[in-house]
């Protein structure tokens, strides 16, 4: 019989070099020496670890399984602070796999044992925790809330991890809320403190978050410059898992240049890497993002078949929130093939999910798409019906992004109902929150909208002037796919004026 600790260290080695399979399984070994010696709170610790382990490659029944075997365990000592800490593992895996609310249950549960220990650090834990549940319910004042108590006891613990963690979640709020200024800020306060603890990871993390944030402003070259400065430090710490995501974003930041063949060569890099790690919820990402790829090719078969399989993979893990994305795709395809009544069926279905987990702002992602398809089906009325609900929720949740899409979406239905004064209206109020979000990709859309709706009024040379605004946009974003359509707008005018 092996000894447990040579297993442990060995465990720790594989964990350490990102081969979570192998950790995994190394753990379980010693647990089980442990078991058989009597040695029960290492052998807790050991089923802890390997519940970890599967659950970094989002293999959750797998982790499931041993944080709930490690936690009879915690029980039978009578031990509180291993307790709560399997509670709060436990709840984390309810979370992602969208049991919003038995993650909740588990979460509070932990927080009161920490609580009732005068556990600080693990209370500050706690509460983050809690605040990415409501964030993920759309509370973000709740969120918000809970993740400032978790900052406060960070700063008095002089915890600066746990510090860095909780700036770069506060950024998040503040991203969803559209306050990019805001979001950017708190990201650089958080990248200070991983860069002065020389925690490595952490930094990459926090340069791919400063890299959403531009790509968010549409300035992906700048985002694109962040994602591969991640992605050196990845390659740097052999950590696959962050370089999968880092490559997957490179390549959304390509397919938005219009590059799709380099767009498909990172994600297919990332599949691989997901492949190698057992990775399914990444795999699921990836199948999802080179659908989107094959779509825009017009390969709809094959789109098709990349999405059911990443919608097996959503099922197989019990992932409702990426079931309800996998079956939104499914039905934005099923839309440009013309099999509307189809689409409607996906995109209900998601909706359904959505409003059963509370994600406020799936179901608003969810309302505008529908609108969408009944606006392509000529059901003007019933569209602005969807868009104006998906705009309530929006307003509801601070989004000014969500805002600036339904707003331009409102303003092309009165446009195709010939009321242009109140469609200039719409997008007028749509760019101006593109421009307070600096969301260039979004304020070359609603410009180009804004030209047509002059063209259409016969005021050619403001129209023009708007069309070159946008061009101008889509070339310093280095967008060729906008940029060629931008150019026929310019035809079309010196046609009307010849």
């Amino acid at each position: 019989m092996k000894d447990s600790d040579a297993l442990w260290k060995k465990a720790q080695h594989y964990q350490k070099s990102h081969k979570y399979r192998e950790a995994a399984k190394t753990y379980l070994k010693a647990a089980q020496i442990d078991i058989k010696k009597g040695k029960k709170k290492a052998a807790s610790t050991e089923f802890s670890c390997a519940g970890t382990c599967l659950y970094n490659i989002g293999d959750w029944d797998q982790a499931l399984k041993y944080y709930k075997e490690a936690l009879e365990i915690d029980e039978q000592l009578g031990d509180l602070k291993g307790k709560a800490t399997r509670l709060n593992n436990i709840g984390s895996v309810l979370r992602d796999r969208g049991d919003m609310d038995g993650a909740l249950k588990y979460y509070k549960e932990a927080l009161r044992f920490t609580e009732q220990l005068g556990d600080l650090k693990g209370k500050s834990i706690n509460l983050n925790n809690i605040g990415l549940i409501l964030k993920s319910r759309g509370d973000m004042d709740g969120a918000l809330k809970s993740y400032k108590e978790a900052l406060e006891i960070t700063e008095q613990l002089g915890d600066l991890k746990g510090k860095g963690y909780l700036l770069n979640n506060i950024g998040l709020i503040l991203r969803e809320w559209g306050d990019l200024d805001g979001a950017l800020n708190y990201y650089m306060e958080a990248l200070e403190t991983t860069e002065q603890l020389g925690d490595m990871k952490g930094t990459s993390s926090l340069l791919n978050n400063i890299g959403l944030i531009l790509s968010d402003r549409g300035d992906l070259n700048g985002a694109l410059k962040y994602y591969k400065e991640a992605l050196e430090i990845d390659e740097q710490l052999g950590d696959l898992k962050g370089k999968a995501t880092k490559l997957n974003n490179i390549g959304s930041i390509l397919m938005d240049k219009g590059d799709l063949d380099g767009s498909l060569k990172y994600y297919k890099e990332a599949l691989e890497i997901d492949e190698q790690l057992k990775d399914l919820k990444g795999k699921a990402t990836r199948l999802n993002n080179i659908g989107l790829i094959l779509n825009d090719r017009g390969d709809m078969d094959g789109a098709l078949k990349c999405y059911k399989e990443a919608l097996e993979i959503a099922e197989q893990l019990g992932d409702l929130k990426g079931k309800a994305t996998k079956l939104n795709n499914i039905g934005l395809m099923l839309r440009d093939k013309g099999d509307k009544d189809e689409a409607l069926k996906y995109y209900k279905e998601a909706l359904k999910i959505d409003e059963k987990l509370g994600d406020l702002k799936g179901k608003a992602t969810r309302l505008n798409n529908i609108g969408l398809m009944l606006k392509g089906r000529g059901d003007l009325d019933r569209a602005l019906k969807y868009y104006k609900e998906a705009l309530e929720i929006d307003e509801q949740l601070g989004d000014l992004k969500g805002k600036s899409i339904v707003l331009n979406n409102i303003g092309s239905i009165l446009r195709e109902w010939g009321d242009l004064d109140r469609a200039l209206k719409y997008y007028k109020d749509a760019l101006k929150f593109t421009e307070q979000l600096g969301d260039l990709k979004g304020k070359s859309i609603v410009l180009n909208n804004i030209g047509s709706i002059l063209r259409d009024r016969g005021d050619l040379g403001e129209a023009l002037k708007y069309f070159k605004d946008a061009l101008e946009i889509d070339e310093q974003l280095g967008d060729t796919k906008r940029k060629s359509s931008l150019l026929d707008n310019f035809w079309d005018i010196l046609s009307y004026r010849n």
